[in-house]
């Protein structure tokens, strides 16, 4: 590895880490390849949430046991019969052991 490859490799995981904690989705989405998917593995009982900007971002949630299909199931139908709002969204959440913190993303119903 050259000096310099080696620089921008520094460079990149300098930018990686201080866009993360300082919270900066413009310079993040500069070090990151854009089909990327993180994953995290969260604990029973964890509290944890996404944060809402205006960055475009997939991501990818396993869930063992299979315990949020019925609210994937019930959110499906809500927003088929055209009757998924922030309270519907509410109500379905609580059924499923989920609380809604914050605005519900837009597009996300």
């Amino acid at each position: 590895m050259t000096d310099s490859e080696r620089a921008a490799v520094v460079r990149t995981v300098a930018d990686y880490f201080d866009s993360w904690f300082e919270g900066d989705p413009e310079r993040m989405a500069r070090v990151l390849h854009p089909s990327l998917a993180k994953r995290r593995i969260a604990d029973a009982g964890t509290d944890f949430g996404f944060r809402v900007g205006t960055a475009p971002s997939r991501k990818l949630n396993l869930y063992t046991p299979a315990a949020m299909v019925g609210y994937f199931d019930e959110l499906s139908a809500a927003i088929t019969r055209g009757e998924a709002d922030s309270d519907a969204l509410t109500d379905i959440a609580k059924r499923y052991g989920m609380e809604v913190i914050g605005p519900v993303p837009e597009g996300y119903l």
